[in-house]
């Protein structure tokens, strides 16, 4: 049951059914208390003012306007002065919540909540409603926070000649503060070109506003929700790191803030920007921690869609979208990040750009980041980049269950520095679309800035049309551990550990492609790595031509003879040098394999060959006449016996004792010496003669007694068996 007292009188308005009455008692003497005299309908809406109109329209007054003009029983009701000193208005209605709550003026009830358009706003889409925002954020930052209404319509934004030093913004300095949009309205930011952002020149100037909607400084529990915000930017161009970012909302050394439900487009920086407090820029230091941005949505952003620059930390983004951003869809340099459920597609450098420590990605899309992200721009843009911040530590970053696909770059980069990496349970398909170097998993450090400890495991990694030559490249990297991933591809090879590459182990993987180590790389190995599609051929021995892919194998066509294997499969992959070296000049028919500069090629268009030999490391390129393939960087495969034939043959003699032999021979029949054999008593004569030892040769078991049998009539009883 919720109340409403009016004026200085007694009698209260009830919520619940009865029809409310306003009562008042005599004010300077110019009324006396029940006289009986009512009040008109304009007497009634002058006394509850606009505050009380609001909670009549919102429902919590009960009875109609028109009930309550014409039935309402006021005596004296007279306004102003007295114990309402701003006589008539919200400050003169009281509001109860029932009868056991205290009771407030209804002003006071209202100051929780405001709209921008109680401070002069038009929502039109060409009256300058910037001052209204600061003011009604003003207003909220006196009574310590609340609410700030935004009705739908489209609110004007514009920025003149803005600096670092004087930013167009609305700044919010007071906690709790929280804004919220009715109906998804759209505030535009107008009145800055990129080439203007372009002319501050500053390095000093990243992270600091220079325009912004909403910019909170140094605060804690506020919130942004359910506003859309759009810019000028043409999607041309490119962002220079010497210059700021217009932001839609920027958190600046704030703690326990949310960005939900926003929408931005064409906006010349962010979406949702988080840096820390800088003493010098600030007047104060702080850091970002605990910034959640949630079901948000940007697109075409000059810079990333979503940044959390160096020295945020406690802080997540989830379920959200970033597409056709001209940096990354989402960059941050933080410390325990939860990056979860997102969408980052077409972007011009990296669909996920991350750094820092405590780092987890997981259930991401990130796909057709590069080439297509920027309409001008022709860069490569990878899927997941992991780069190193050299202010912030780094590492203890997990990659789970993402999908990586169609990406212009490497799907995955890890770049020089990076060190504790787990990349687990991924999918990673048909990325390197545009890449010099066709790369799914670059590991590439560098001689001075090596990678280390890194795992990469459980993973499915697929290239249906050729872009990828070696799905994992790992260079100046160590501790490496690649296992249990599933590999189908038309490139080269699974992984490629090259000779800047130690520590380097490969396990339990299958693909239809092989695992190789450069004979530089310092301890790698390879073990129980098995081929899907792997070559089945039946041959009497082990190859010694053509190309071989780990978990080939060959069939013994001759299963016969001594310790005959029944066949052999291909542990370490490779390509048997050909016969022929590549000539100049030279006639080469299609089909035919070549070896130069340490590579194996193949023609697959017949001509001349050129005057200089081939050289290319993936694909096809033309020397002279012919098209050579790349096939592989010569390594001879290393092929192991499986599955040897055993000759087993067994018996029993029977033979009478002299009293003066020792030595007894058994034929053992078996085509070479055995390589296994064993010889029982099975007489009382024979276990009382006792057998000293065995010696085998190619035709005889040599039972040596440690004495004679006791003569007598087939008395010595003997069982055998041997095996090769």
């Amino acid at each position: 049951m919720v109340y409403y007292r009016i004026g200085k009188g007694g009698t209260r308005m009830n919520h619940e059914g009865s029809k409310p009455f306003l009562h008042a008692e005599e004010r300077n003497g110019e009324r006396e208390a029940g006289t009986g005299n009512k009040v008109s309908r304009r007497e009634m809406l002058t006394a509850i003012g606009a505050g009380g109109m609001v909670l009549m329209a919102g429902g919590l007054w009960n009875g109609s306007m028109a009930s309550a003009a014409n039935e309402l029983s006021v005596r004296n009701s007279v306004y102003g002065g007295g114990s309402c000193p701003d006589g008539i208005g919200s400050n003169c209605v009281t509001y109860k919540y029932d009868d056991n709550q205290q009771e407030r003026t209804v002003r006071d009830k209202l100051r929780e909540q405001v709209s921008v358009k109680d401070f002069g706003a038009v929502g039109d889409g060409v009256t300058d409603d910037s001052a209204a925002f600061q003011a009604a954020i003003d207003a909220l930052s006196l009574n310590g926070g609340g609410r700030l209404l935004i009705p739908e319509g489209t609110y004007a934004f514009p920025a003149v000649s803005p600096s670092i030093q004087a930013p167009k913004r609305t700044l919010i300095t007071s906690n709790h503060i929280h804004i919220e949009g009715i109906g998804l309205p759209t505030i535009h930011m107008t009145g800055i070109t990129k080439s203007y952002i372009d002319s501050i020149n500053d390095l000093n100037s990243s992270g600091r506003d220079v325009f912004a909607v909403f910019s909170f400084m140094g605060v804690s529990n506020c919130s942004v929700r359910g506003i859309r915000f759009t810019g000028e930017w043409d999607g041309s161009g490119t962002f220079r790191y010497q210059s700021p970012r217009a932001k839609a909302v920027g958190f600046t050394g704030c703690t326990d803030c949310v960005a939900e439900q926003l929408y931005g487009s064409h906006l010349l920086g962010n979406l949702v920007n988080a840096t820390p407090a800088n003493s010098a820029h600030n007047g104060f230091y702080k850091v970002c921690s605990g910034i959640r941005i949630s079901n948000c949505y940007a697109e075409y952003c000059l810079e990333n869609g979503f940044n959390y620059m160096g020295d945020t930390y406690n802080s997540a983004i989830t379920d959200s979208t970033a597409k056709y951003c001209g940096s990354a869809g989402f960059e941050g340099a933080t410390v325990n990040l939860t990056i979860t459920g997102n969408l980052f597609a077409n972007n011009k450098y990296a669909g996920l750009s991350i750094s820092g420590k405590h780092v987890v990605a997981s259930s991401n899309i990130c796909t057709g980041n590069g080439d297509g992200g920027v309409p001008t721009s022709s860069t490569m843009g990878n899927g997941i980049s992991i780069t190193y911040f050299g202010n912030l530590p780094t590492g203890d970053i997990v990659l789970a269950n993402n999908i990586v696909k169609d990406n212009g770059g490497f799907g995955i980069y890890v770049y020089p520095g990076v060190a504790k990496v787990m990349i687990d349970g991924n999918i990673l398909s048909n990325n390197s679309q545009g890449n010099t170097y066709k790369t799914g998993i670059n590991l590439v450090g560098s001689a001075t800035s090596r990678i280390s400890d890194i795992e990469i495991t459980n993973n499915q990694l697929r290239d249906d049309v050729g872009n990828t030559t070696y799905f994992i490249n790992i260079s100046y990297a160590y501790l490496v551990k690649v296992s249990n991933n599933r590999c189908v591809m038309t490139g080269n090879s699974m992984a490629y550990a090259q000779g800047t590459a130690s520590d380097c182990v490969f396990y339990g993987n299958r693909s239809n492609r092989a695992i190789i180590v450069s004979p530089s790389a310092v301890d790698c190995y390879q073990y129980d790595n098995f081929g899907i599609n792997p070559k089945r051929l039946a041959q009497s021995t082990a190859p010694s031509t053509g190309t071989w892919h780990v978990g080939d194998y060959v069939q013994n066509a001759v299963l016969s003879g001594t310790n005959a294997p029944i066949g052999w499969v291909c542990a370490a992959a490779g390509t048997f040098t050909p016969s022929t070296a590549w000539t100049a000049n030279q006639s080469y028919s299609a089909g035919v394999y070549t070896n130069a500069n340490s590579k194996v090629y193949r023609a697959v268009k017949s001509g001349i060959s050129g005057t200089t030999s081939p050289s290319h490391s993936s694909g096809i390129a033309a020397g002279g006449t012919v098209l050579w393939e790349f096939i592989s960087v010569y390594s001879t495969p290393v092929f192991k016996p499986y599955g040897l034939l055993h000759e087993v043959k067994t018996g029993k003699v029977v033979y009478s004792g002299d009293g003066l032999t020792s030595i007894y021979q058994i034929p053992h029949g078996l085509s070479t010496v055995p390589s296994c054999y064993q010889v029982t008593p099975a007489s009382a004569d024979s276990g009382t003669a006792g057998i000293a030892y065995v010696e085998a040769d190619a035709v005889y078991l040599n039972v040596h007694f440690s004495s004679a049998p006791t003569a007598g009539g087939t008395n010595v009883s003997l069982v055998w068996s041997a095996e090769c």
